[in-house]
């Protein structure tokens, strides 16, 4: 029986608020729907002390707000916040700061950068008494309705419907007459500034950025004047194009003025650097040219700005476009975001690590492209190693991620990106700069991306010159195809570069063939000048055995090699192995062997539950398993691991796992079996490629076993197939509630539970005390005591394979060892287990049960004595290793000699209530566990119960 821990619920008072504020009593100044979240407001009247108001952005339906968002809670400081003073909330969906007062979390909040509403109210949600501003990035519709808010747009409420990332107030902050005056100001999307687009634009070094501006608004003064900028064309091509920018000033017009001018990027776009106002105009022309920059940039944004002295800045937005007549040494020529359909990397598995970028050298000679650059909206990306050399016309592949098998793909060149991943999103935008970090392209592409769906690569409509990127199915010559990485869009090459050619004969032998089962040849083209050294793989070793390397000496075209296989003893049919061959500076090649079935017989599985047990898991980048051998294991045994989901149904009874979108790893016992003691490791599990095992043969049987860093249970088990369970063995679980009903597997034992979303873990317990094998499940299956966990799975990595061997004695003695007694003289042996190692009263053996050190007086460790309405209450820890070691008993008595004893024995679940109605509860979820003996009262003889606890050797 497990008592589970009991849920408490704390209640506490809201903070008090008098509710005195109203509409426009504050407006939004600041809106960041990009990183974190934030908002900023100004006190049109002053807000007394403690004062509570809520910031929703759940929708409003006239009535009352949904429950789907969140909300923050801001209260005043004690002193209160002056009118005309400015609170900028920042981190709303993360650390929550606020530069006066204090905020609180009411729920998830989460600005949407494509139309949302933050709507400030006090009273409690579920019935405001106020609604004070509202602002939004979207129209009235992203907050639902303003009906029953008492808001009015224009006045305290703003919808700027423009979907920006970032808004900022930029109008005046003096020269009004009261600070209500400032609401039509405030509220009208005129005197805002906007930022939009990919990444975060609310740190990008242009305005408007976080944090923002908290300058207080006060009354009085001279109000600077107001400009406002109009373009007669809000987009012209690079290639020295004009048009008119008309400057308006809303203000004073009896006199003339001057206004600075600039341009965000004057390689883009100049224009003069001030205009003037006659007097008695309120508007100015100015003349904007483009600039032909010689660069394939795409389409750039250039904020054209007027302001200075006396004015509050205006803005205007201007597209130039690129006129696709640049040039450029190396181009982007193809882009391939969001693959989830596709293995194009070579690792076996299509997902995201399958996007790549293709890069064409269009110079007209070799090109060193040692240290450039690759990096999209966010951050570099990739950056070329040293002595990567393109030559003539060739082309340069870069994956998110790549098989350390694969340097080549159609005989192109291909390279993993060195930041991990590409990253690439539908949308995004790509610059590539040399290695004195000067522009050499840009590339914007946009690609409608549907999950699961297999779209189109990207690809310059005029291939390798600067031209628009399309649907690649939608270039000339393309033949409809999807994509086409490291050839052009018809397929074929874009240069004569140096490739190999792999290929072996026969292509198909039986899988019992003796010495070279088939000879693989590998030819270079060009012949090479000097010794050229390949890298071979296999993707299944447990089939197909290749060299690590070969040779072909200087001024040779090929090389041969043998192919060897391995007699696996299962039933596994013909199986088609991926050969591969790679050199430097060589577009590599692959080829497919097939590996035929010698008619094995079937196996029979004949493992059990603890058969073996888990010592090592790590679910970061190397994904690594490692379990002990507790049972001698026969050749050509098959164990499967999956992270798959089990029913919790019982074998045969309609159990079976639920996620065919998991994985299956297959381990096959080597000839000659595997004895019991014996640590087997295995690596890149992740991988149908790379998989490895120290010992037997291991491949992925089927679709993507991938450990989650999140939280991820593995089962173990055997069957006639694997989706056929006949026996579980083990399981490892780093999640809450894995499900081990109809598995046969027990927590502690042959259950491992890690605490939840464990990234590693090792067993670093003893491998030489216990005097059997299956004694080490406890030992194992220990967390706290005998593991250690670390987020960074990696560091434990490679785990240990030291055997596991056979002690002498039990638990009890190696906790004796341990904890520092002397063998025969305190060491509370058999022949003296009331042997008292500390001299505090209590034996050596009880100290063992109890979890408390023999060494130390602890009295802390006793038991403990309580009574209720109904039952005397006796409390002790035991620890989960004495169970089979230690025989404990309650004893209880209604006289304190204990002339005669009423015996409970302590088993490893604890009992229901026996003759006299005692019950015995264990609590297995600490530890060490928690015993309860509850003996009703009803047993007591004038009032009086005794306890005792007795702990025995068997």
């Amino acid at each position: 029986m497990k008592i589970r821990p009991l849920a408490l619920v704390a209640f506490g008072l809201s903070p008090i608020s008098a509710f005195a504020l109203g509409p426009g009593d504050i407006a939004f100044t600041g809106f960041n729907a990009d990183a974190n979240d934030d908002l900023a407001f100004v006190a049109i009247v002053a807000i007394p002390g403690n004062e509570v108001i809520t910031i929703t952005d759940n929708n409003w339906n006239g009535t009352e707000f949904a429950s789907s968002e969140g909300s923050v809670i801001w209260t005043a400081p004690e002193s209160g916040v002056a009118a005309g003073t400015v609170v900028t909330l920042n981190s709303l969906g993360d650390a929550l700061t606020a530069n006066i007062g204090t905020l609180t979390t009411g729920g998830s909040f989460n600005l949407s950068s494509t139309g949302d509403a933050a709507i400030a109210f006090q009273g409690e949600a579920a019935a405001p008494t106020s609604f004070l501003a509202v602002i939004s990035n979207g129209n009235e519709s992203s907050l639902g309705t303003l009906e029953g808010t008492g808001l009015t747009i224009g006045v305290d409420a703003n919808f700027t419907a423009n979907g920006a990332d970032v808004m900022a107030y930029n109008g005046a902050r003096t020269g009004e007459a009261s600070l209500a005056d400032y609401l039509t100001l405030i509220n009208d999307s005129t005197f805002w500034i906007f930022g939009d687009g990919t990444g975060d634009q609310s740190n990008d070094g242009t305005a408007p950025d976080v944090p923002f501006d908290t300058t207080a608004f006060v009354t009085g003064g001279t109000r600077p004047v107001t400009v406002f900028l109009a373009l007669s064309e809000t987009e012209l091509a690079e290639n020295g194009q004009s048009t008119t920018l008309t400057i308006f000033r809303d203000g004073p017009t009896t006199s003339a003025a001057t206004i600075d001018l600039s341009s965000s990027d004057t390689g883009e776009a100049i224009l003069p650097a001030t205009a003037e106002f006659l007097a008695g105009d309120d508007t100015v022309d100015v003349t904007v040219t483009t600039v032909d920059d010689s660069i394939f940039d795409g389409s750039q944004l250039v904020i054209l700005t007027a302001g200075g002295s006396g004015f509050f800045d205006g803005t205007a937005e201007l597209i130039v476009a690129d006129d696709f007549a640049d040039t450029t040494p190396l181009i982007i020529n193809e882009i391939y975001p969001n693959n989830f359909d596709l293995d194009l990397n070579g690792d076996g598995i299509a997902n995201g690590s399958d996007e790549f970028v293709e890069l064409v050298n269009t110079s007209g000679g070799p090109l060193d492209i040692s240290g450039w650059t690759i990096s999209d909206a966010d951050s570099v990306r990739h950056t070329f190693e040293a002595n990567t050399i393109l030559d003539t016309d060739c082309a340069i592949l870069v994956f998110s991620s790549l098989s350390p098998n694969i340097s080549g793909i159609n005989g192109t060149s291909a390279v993993a990106a060195s930041a991990g991943t590409l990253s690439l999103n539908s949308s995004d935008t790509l610059t590539l700069h040399d290695d004195s970090a000067t522009l050499i392209m840009t590339s914007f592409y946009e690609s409608p991306f549907v999950s699961g769906v297999p779209l189109d690569a990207l690809n310059l409509e005029s291939e390798i010159t600067p031209s628009a990127y399309i649907d690649h199915s939608l270039v000339t010559g393309s033949g409809g195809a999807q994509l086409s990485p490291g050839t052009k869009v018809d397929g074929s090459a874009f240069c004569a570069s140096p490739a190999l050619t792999l290929s072996a004969s026969p292509a198909s032998f039986t899988e019992d063939t003796v010495g070279t089962a088939s000879t693989g040849t590998i030819v270079a083209n060009p012949m090479p000048t000097a010794d050229l050294t390949i890298s071979l793989a296999s993707s299944d070793t447990s089939e197909a055995v290749v060299p690590a390397t070969v040779t072909i000496p200087a001024n040779t075209s090929s090389v041969t090699f043998s192919i060897t296989t391995l007699d696996d003893l299962e039933v596994d049919g013909d199986i088609p192995v991926t050969l591969s061959a790679s050199a430097p500076n060589y577009g590599g090649d692959t080829f497919i062997v097939t590996v035929l079935d010698d008619g094995d017989s079937a196996i029979a599985p004949n493992l059990t539950p603890g058969s073996i047990a888990f010592t090592g898991f790590n679910s970061d980048s190397g994904k690594n398993l490692a379990f002990v051998v507790l049972d001698p294991i026969d050749e050509g045994q098959v164990i499967y691991f999956t992270d798959d989901e089990w029913n919790g149904l019982e074998i045969g009874s309609g159990g079976g796992f639920d996620d065919a979108n998991e994985g299956t790893l297959r381990w096959t016992a080597p000839a000659g079996g595997v004895s019991a003691g014996t640590v087997i490791t295995i690596d890149s599990v992740d991988s149908s490629v790379n998989v490895t095992a120290n010992i037997g043969a291991v491949a992925q049987e089927d679709a993507s076993f991938n450990p989650s860093t999140s939280g991820d249970t593995i089962y173990v088990y055997q069957g006639t197939d694997f989706r056929t369970v006949s026996s579980f063995l083990a399981v490892l679980s780093s999640t809450t509630g894995a499900e081990l009903g109809g598995t046969g597997l027990s927590e502690g034992t042959t259950a491992i539970m890690l605490p939840n979303s464990t990234d590693g873990a090792a067993y670093t317990g003893s491998r030489s005390t216990s005097p059997s094998y299956s004694g080490y499940l406890t030992f194992l299956g220990n967390v706290d005591m005998n593991w250690t966990t670390d987020s960074d799975g990696d560091s434990l990595v490679p785990f240990s394979t030291v055997a596991f061997t056979l002690g002498t004695g039990d638990a009890y003695d190696a906790w004796a060892s341990n904890a520092g007694l002397t063998s025969g003289v305190n060491d509370g042996a058999e022949d003296d287990a009331e042997n008292d190692g500390s001299g505090d009263g209590i034996a050596n053996v009880l100290e063992f049960l109890l979890d408390g050190d023999p060494l130390a007086v602890d009295p802390s460790i006793l038991p403990s004595v309580s009574v209720d309405a109904t039952d005397f209450i006796f409390v002790f820890n035991r620890r989960e290793d004495s169970i089979g070691t230690v025989t404990a008993n309650f004893q209880w008595s209604t006289d304190l000699s204990f002339p005669e004893t009423h015996d409970v024995l302590i088993t490893q679940d604890g009992s229901s209530a026996d003759e006299n109605g005692v019950v015995v509860s264990i609590d297995e979820e600490s530890t060490p566990d928690t015993v309860t003996v509850r003996v009703p009262r009803s047993n007591a003889t004038g009032g009086r119960i005794f306890g005792r606890l007795k702990a025995s050797r068997p």
